[in-house]
């Protein structure tokens, strides 16, 4: 997808089943099928969404420029209950991003850095899951994945 000085890339999925571990919806500047936080070491901006204290659900946005410890946590928010039923939407701009929960925005926040540059071919889809605690129980089900370009930020 390419992002230009005037539209909005856009990455919603629905997870019916979450337990026990960590989504990351991200956009790459290259096509990348592995792990993030070891491997991957160029620029790109993500949402986090990790699932904590038996239904509580926590939003960050997240700004990397290499591996471990060359990232930002740009924003984050609190949500204190999951639902099967809501989407989780990720949008970027030039400048700004923005994360919806169902249809509420519980992050907009400028993202520090010009995404022109960042994804100067275009942008690829990356989903990720972590089992954040290695264990057996861990869950989670993708229901759907939807991507596209906007021409500017809207609710889901």
């Amino acid at each position: 997808f390419v992002l230009t000085a005037t539209n909005v890339i856009e990455m919603q999925m629905s997870c019916g089943s979450f337990s026990n571990g960590i989504i990351k919806l991200a956009f790459t500047p290259e096509y990348f099928p592995q792990d993030l936080y070891e491997t991957y070491n160029g620029p790109l901006f993500y949402t986090e969404v990790k699932y904590e204290n038996s239904s509580q659900l926590v939003f960050d946005l997240v700004r990397q420029w290499g591996v471990r410890s060359n990232r930002q946590w740009v924003a984050a928010s609190h949500f204190n209950t999951y639902d099967p039923a809501k989407t989780i939407t990720f949008q970027v701009g030039p400048s700004t991003a923005k994360v919806y929960y169902g249809s509420t925005c519980i992050i907009n926040t400028t993202h520090g850095t010009n995404a022109l540059y960042v994804y100067p071919q275009g942008a690829y889809p990356h989903y990720e899951y972590q089992n954040e605690d290695d264990t057996d129980n861990a869950v989670s089900a993708l229901d759907n994945v939807r991507v596209r370009r906007l021409s500017g930020f809207e609710a889901p």
